[in-house]
């Protein structure tokens, strides 16, 4: 029994020997024609367009997203954990010390990177928080902390519990909130581990050794120079200002788990006599 894409071609033959119309190009047997039906690879095919099309979907995001003459205050997006379904995140950051709202809602998880200069003596205050008891009253978990009173940075995290608004500390100067899905991936908060730098001459920012990619890596950076990071070399950007307080920098990435990390990554130095900067990296295990 012919099929209808062989009628089809014999019709169109017959057409031709009485010059009713001008030649059409060749059809071959194996182009589909309408009414023949899609092949079991086609429909997966089609389904798996559906299922990318979901995914972009649900990364969807309101918020916005500001990466103006170079700098980043926010950013949104996803990315997968392994064979894990979409993880969606946002970020919010600025140069400033007073509280904020958190774009976090209950049950999210929030990485909190914070980074102070105040021009003091930097022979004080070496590796130590800036208020780690009004962090803590915050819910927040101390991760790791490099640097003394002349440049610092700070991690926390926290699985948020209906908190509105996070308060720095009166020191800090400029914050990132990295804000992951609690309904797409719940964090090991137990599991945090996290490595640490401190420089004073280079021309590029050096990632802290940390071994595990497996893992989610944020690495955040406080400048004592105005650093502007131009290469993260397959990272996140969330957070990249520069050139305020007394010529300071906050620079913050995140590296989705199974992307390695580079060993350094590009930056420019607007005020290049010092370079002097302290970096952390930290890694997370999800649940």
């Amino acid at each position: 029994m012919k099929t209808t894409k062989q009628m089809f071609l014999a019709l169109c033959s017959l057409v031709l020997l009485a010059g009713c119309v001008e030649p059409v190009d060749e059809i071959s047997e194996n182009d589909e024609m309408p009414g023949d039906e899609g092949s079991a690879e086609d429909g997966a095919a089609d389904e798996a367009v559906d299922s990318a099309e979901q995914e972009l979907a649900v990364c969807t995001y309101n918020y916005p997203s500001d990466t103006g003459v170079g700098k980043r205050t926010s950013a949104q997006g996803c990315f997968k954990w392994g064979d894990s379904t979409l993880i969606r995140y946002t970020s919010k950051g600025a140069v400033n010390n007073s509280g904020f709202t958190t774009p976090a809602k209950s049950g999210d998880f929030e990485i909190l990177a914070l980074g102070a200069s105040d021009g003091g003596d930097t022979s004080v205050e070496i590796n130590t928080y800036f208020d780690k008891t009004k962090m803590v009253n915050q819910k927040f978990q101390a991760i790791g902390v490099r640097g003394s009173k002349d440049k610092k940075i700070e991690l926390w995290v926290r699985k948020n519990s209906g908190q509105t608004t996070i308060s720095p500390p009166s020191k800090s100067k400029s914050y990132n909130v990295l804000v992951l899905n609690g309904a797409d991936v719940q964090l090991n908060l137990g599991t945090i581990t996290k490595s640490t730098i401190e420089s004073s001459s280079s021309s590029a920012f050096k990632v802290p050794e940390l071994s595990d990619a497996t893992r989610l890596n944020v690495v955040a950076y406080f400048g004592d120079d105005p650093f502007e990071v131009t290469d993260t070399f397959g990272g996140e950007m969330i957070f990249n200002n520069w050139g305020f307080g007394d010529g300071d920098s906050l620079n913050v990435v995140f590296y989705q788990p199974y992307d390695t990390p580079p060993s350094t990554i590009g930056v420019y130095d607007y005020d290049p006599v010092g370079k002097q900067y302290v970096g952390i990296r930290s890694h997370f295990r999800r649940l």
